[in-house]
C-alpha cells in the first residue's frame, strides 16, 4: 500500500475530475460516506486535537486541499499528490454533476442569508435548482435538533456543512448516524464565496499557493495574522518528519550490512 501519511494523517491521490467522478459514483450506489478537504492548517489543529486526527483518518475520503500539503507529499514519499483538491473549486464541479444526475444538496452554515445568496448564485451560474434546504451556521443546541429534523425529513442526496474547521469536523461526527444524507462534507468558507460575501484570491496567488496572503490582505485582522502565522510551522513539521524518515533509512541500511 502507498504511504500517502502526512504529519500522521492520510491522505487519497485523485486529481479533482477523478475525484468528483468517484463521488458521484458513490452517490448512485447509494452509499452514506463522509469526505474531508483538508489543507495544512487541519494539519496542525490534528496534531492538538487527537479527535481530529482520528476522523480524517477513519472517514471515508481525504483529499489535499492545499499545496503546501501536495509539496509536503512530493518531499516525504515516492508517489506524490496528483494535485490539490480545494473545496471551492470542487463545488461548482459537483454543482454541474448534481444537476446533471438529479441530485439535492443542503447547506448549512455561513452568517445568516449567506446560504441564501449562494443558492442564489448557482441557480443563476449552473441553472441548478437542487438546493432543497438550508440553514445559517449561528445555532444553539435546540435550534441544531430542529435543523437535524428537517434534514431527515427532506433527505438531501448531498449536505454540505460550512461552519469551519474544526468545528464543522466534530459536528459532522457527533451527528453522522442521524443524518439521511449520502454524501455528507465539511467546506469552510464556500459559501462565503459563492454568496460573494468573500472575494477569491486572483488565479496567480491560487497557482503560486498565496491564496492565505491574499486573504491576509482583505481581513488584516489580529485573529487573522494569528490564524496565517501558525503556518509557519508547517514547513519545519514537515522538514523534521524527512529528517526521521532519513534516519530510519540508515538504520535499515546498517541493519543490512552488520
Amino acid at each position: 500500500m502507498i504511504n500517502n501519511k502526512i504529519l500522521g494523517v492520510r491522505f487519497d491521490n485523485y486529481t479533482i475530475d477523478e475525484f468528483v467522478h468517484l463521488i458521484v459514483q458513490e452517490i448512485k450506489a447509494k452509499k452514506k460516506f463522509r469526505i474531508a478537504l483538508s489543507n495544512p492548517e487541519f494539519l496542525l489543529e490534528a496534531r492538538k486535537r487527537p479527535e481530529l486526527k482520528s476522523y480524517l483518518n477513519s472517514i471515508e475520503f481525504n483529499v489535499a486541499d492545499g499545496i503546501g500539503v501536495v509539496y509536503a507529499s512530493r518531499l516525504l514519499h515516492g508517489v506524490p499528490l496528483k494535485e490539490r483538491i480545494t473545496g471551492t473549486d470542487m463545488l461548482p464541479r459537483l454543482i454541474e454533476k448534481s444537476r446533471e444526475n438529479g441530485f439535492t444538496f443542503y447547506f448549512l452554515g455561513g452568517k445568516p442569508g449567506i446560504a441564501e445568496k449562494a443558492k442564489q448564485k448557482f441557480l443563476e451560474l449552473f441553472d441548478y435548482k437542487g438546493v432543497i434546504g438550508l440553514h445559517h451556521g449561528y445555532f444553539d443546541e435546540n435550534l441544531e435538533s430542529v435543523i437535524i429534523d428537517e434534514i431527515r425529513n427532506i433527505k438531501p442526496d448531498i449536505l454540505m456543512v460550512c461552519l469551519g474547521n474544526p468545528k464543522q469536523e466534530k459536528w459532522i461526527q457527533d451527528n453522522f448516524h442521524l443524518l439521511d444524507a449520502k454524501l455528507i462534507f465539511g467546506n469552510g468558507g464556500a459559501l462565503d464565496y459563492y454568496s460573494n460575501n468573500v472575494k477569491r484570491a486572483p488565479i496567480w496567488f491560487q497557482k503560486n499557493g498565496l491564496e492565505w496572503l491574499y486573504r491576509l490582505t482583505q481581513d488584516f485582522t489580529w485573529p487573522r495574522i494569528k490564524r496565517q502565522a501558525r503556518l509557519f510551522k508547517f514547513p519545519f513539521l514537515v522538514l523534521a518528519e524527512y529528517g526521521k524518515q532519513g534516519f530510519k533509512k540508515v538504520n535499515r541500511i546498517n541493519e543490512v550490512f552488520h
